[in-house]
């Protein structure tokens, strides 16, 4: 605090002028204090905004992901389907590959029964034919 000299009684004369320049600067210094303040706080706005749309992009994120997930599981559940269908329509084709070579072994004997049929039936016949012209 400014003070001059004193008056013979102990008081001391207060210098307005020193007053008036130091309070002239406590003002300075609070408005340069004011303007920082103000900076700080529109930075942590921005901060907070930028949170917040980070936030909501990670909630989008985590709601994708679940879809993901979700039809990854509905995937794998096609897939085990459509494998035992395979399995399935294998096992046809086995069972269908044993009838048609059990049909080809039944149509062989077939076969081979008609043809000894028609030797027994031409040996008949041959010497029916033999009788007939004696």
């Amino acid at each position: 605090m400014a003070v001059s000299g004193g008056n013979g009684n102990g008081a001391r004369a207060i210098d307005h002028n020193m007053l008036r320049n130091e309070a002239s600067q406590i003002t300075t210094a609070v408005a340069r204090i004011a303007e920082m303040t103000d900076q700080v706080s529109a930075g942590a706005d921005v901060q907070v905004q930028s949170l917040e749309s980070a936030l909501s992009g990670l909630n989008e994120m985590t709601s994708s992901l679940k879809e993901t997930a979700t039809q990854a599981a509905s995937v794998t559940v096609s897939a085990d389907s459509l494998a035992s269908s395979i399995n399935e329509v294998a096992a046809s084709i086995e069972q269908v590959t044993k009838n048609t070579d059990s049909l080809a072994g039944f149509a062989r004997s077939t076969a081979s029964a008609i043809q000894q049929s028609t030797q027994s039936i031409q040996k008949v016949a041959g010497r029916r034919k033999r009788k007939a012209c004696r």
